[in-house]
């Protein structure tokens, strides 16, 4: 619901559905199966992202040491985007 009210996503599709469709059928058509196609296989990957998750948590909360390397990973990742940021161009 959040992407569908999203202006963003309005202007993606209009960007970069039109490559992908014909002249000789009707551009409504191709666009609902084509947003079609893009919400189900959205749906897909969030369902097994969201499936994934939920099935490593109990493991990751009980692994003490997983918790501390993901705070250090996450805060070295920042730290390298700031470094990148200020020595870009």
């Amino acid at each position: 619901m959040v992407a569908l009210l999203n202006p963003k996503t309005a202007v993606f599709f209009a960007a970069f559905l039109p490559q992908f469709m014909s002249a000789d059928s009707p551009p409504i058509v191709q666009s609902l199966t084509l947003g079609s196609v893009f919400v189900a296989l959205a749906a897909v990957t969030d369902t097994a992202y969201a499936t994934a998750a939920g099935a490593l948590a109990p493991v990751l909360i009980r692994a003490r040491g997983v918790r501390a390397f993901g705070r250090y990973l996450t805060g070295s990742a920042f730290i390298g985007l700031g470094v990148y940021t200020v020595a870009r161009d």
